[in-house]
């Protein structure tokens, strides 16, 4: 995927968590994520570090994102943020990842075979059953020639 289809998929990411509509039915209570100015961590930045891929102690990982979305010196503890992911339903994130696979496939990336999208994987090591079905429906390799 070019950098211009990685940023399509993260202007899907962005209007799919500025969704009002996504919001309300992610939280788990009516009442979560409503004074967004008051409280020390949003819904979507909730979200957003959760589906960052954390490799240092969660602490420094809470500050180093909080000082990346530019919030200085505010940051929020362990505990804090916890409490906040309560906040969403796991389901959040399945409607977040099903909205990008959607727009992906919407956009008939790659060549289709008979209407279906290839993918192969190589190196992988599969042995079959030498059935007279597959024999007969595959033919067989001619080694001798």
């Amino acid at each position: 995927m070019g950098k211009s289809k990685f940023l399509e998929a993260v202007e899907v990411t962005r209007n799919v968590l500025h969704d009002f509509i996504f919001m309300c039915e992610s939280r788990s209570k009516p009442t979560y994520f409503t004074r967004e100015r008051k409280n020390k961590v949003d819904f979507i930045s909730t979200i957003l570090f959760m589906v960052n891929f954390v490799k240092k102690s969660f602490q420094i990982e809470l500050d180093d994102y909080f000082k990346l979305i530019g919030r200085g010196g505010k940051s929020i503890s362990k505990q804090g943020f916890s409490e906040a992911r309560k906040k969403n339903k796991p389901e959040a994130f399945i409607k977040l990842f099903d909205a990008i696979v959607d727009w992906y496939y919407k956009e008939n990336y790659g060549k289709k075979f008979r209407g279906f999208q290839i993918f192969t994987i190589d190196a992988s090591i599969l042995e079959i059953t030498n059935s007279k079905r597959l024999k007969d429906d595959f033919g067989v390799a001619n080694l001798a020639a």
